[in-house]
């Protein structure tokens, strides 16, 4: 059995969750959080926009203290737009 960490980055503090990130999407809020990517779940009123970074390519642009570049994936960049029109 592999042993899995997630880090959770809540203001200035950094938590490590035994969890996968799938468990963890299934237990927060869908109409707050949105997976983005295989590794990033963010939360929705942090996206402050998304830039395109060429063919394909996106990047979430969080509105945080760090001011955090996420990448999105290309098979969810689709249904993150849908979600922000909602």
């Amino acid at each position: 059995m592999s042993i899995c960490h997630v880090e959770v980055v809540v203001g200035d503090r950094r938590i490590l969750v035994d969890e996968t990130l799938e468990k963890l999407m299934h237990r927060l809020d869908s109409r707050r959080f949105f997976r983005i990517h295989r590794s990033y779940i963010i939360n929705l009123d942090f996206l402050e926009k998304i830039q395109r970074d060429g063919d394909r390519k996106y990047t979430a642009l969080l509105r945080d203290k760090a001011m955090h570049e996420l990448p999105i994936s290309r098979s969810l960049i689709e249904s993150l737009k849908q979600k922000l029109l909602v």
